[in-house]
Parts: structure tokens; C-alpha cells; sequence
């Protein structure tokens, strides 16, 4: 509360979207220069003319998309998951993209042991039977020690 403060001037009450939006959006502004100098530092600034795709669940803050569009001069969108056949409906979204992604990298790229291969696909296996988001939880503690 701004009465325990004892500051000298009146200060108006301030609407907490007003609040975030003044720490959130300079934030977001940075990181979209931050990737624009990184794109250009690279050398790649002229070949993505499709642009740019962002993905995680910071990806779904208000305003990443325009404000993207702003900064570098580049198509943005939100990237989800392929429609991966059997998965429940409540990881198709932009905050487990990366997950799934890696997920289905290595299943099919890294692992080369039979019996570890065997078992990572048992686990997706696993993870497309029933409707819970507890099947997804319960996956992620499995790599947890």
C-alpha cells in the first residue's frame, strides 16, 4: 500500500495491468533488439524472409507477437506442436513445444541402444494412453533423480 510509504506527494493509485505492462513491455523490447543484433551479427538477417517463430509459454504474454513484428521488421507467430498422434489435448500448446520437440528428436535421432530406444518409445507410448495431464507430470519425473 503506497499510505505506508510516508512519501511528501500524493501518489494516484495505479492499475496493476499498468504496473506489469510498464516492466513487462521495455523487457520484451530488449530481447526482440537483443535477437535482432544476434540475426544480424550472424549473417541471417536477409535470408529469413519467412520470419521469425516464437515458442514456450512466454511466447503467449501479451503483446510478444506485435511487439516482435515491430522491432525486427519480420513476420512473428507463436509455434505449437504438430498434431502428434495420440497426445493429450493439454500439451498442444506453445509452452511444451520445446519439450515435445526434443522429445521426438530423440526418439528418433540420438538414441541408439536398443533397449534404451525400447523404453523412450514405451514412455511416448505411455504418455498418448488416457486423457490426464498427470500421464504428462508423471513422465517429466521419471527424468528427474
Amino acid at each position: 500500500d503506497f499510505a505506508q510509504l510516508q512519501l511528501n506527494e500524493p501518489i494516484q493509485d495505479i492499475a496493476p495491468k499498468m504496473v506489469l505492462d510498464g516492466i513487462i513491455s521495455p523487457r520484451i523490447e530488449e530481447m526482440y533488439k537483443f535477437i535482432g543484433e544476434e540475426i544480424e551479427k550472424s549473417g541471417f538477417d536477409k535470408q529469413i524472409p519467412s520470419g521469425l517463430v516464437i515458442t514456450g509459454g512466454g511466447s503467449l504474454t501479451v503483446g510478444m507477437v506485435e511487439m516482435g513484428k515491430k522491432i525486427l521488421g519480420l513476420p512473428v507467430r507463436i509455434g505449437t506442436p504438430a498434431k502428434a498422434t495420440g497426445l493429450v489435448d493439454e500439451i498442444m500448446d506453445p509452452q511444451f513445444s520445446s519439450t515435445l520437440g526434443l522429445l521426438f528428436y530423440g526418439s528418433k535421432n540420438i538414441i541408439d541402444d536398443k533397449r534404451v530406444n525400447k523404453d523412450f518409445n514405451r514412455i511416448l507410448k505411455d504418455l498418448s494412453i488416457g486423457n490426464s495431464f498427470t500421464k504428462v507430470k508423471d513422465l517429466f519425473k521419471q527424468f528427474i533423480p
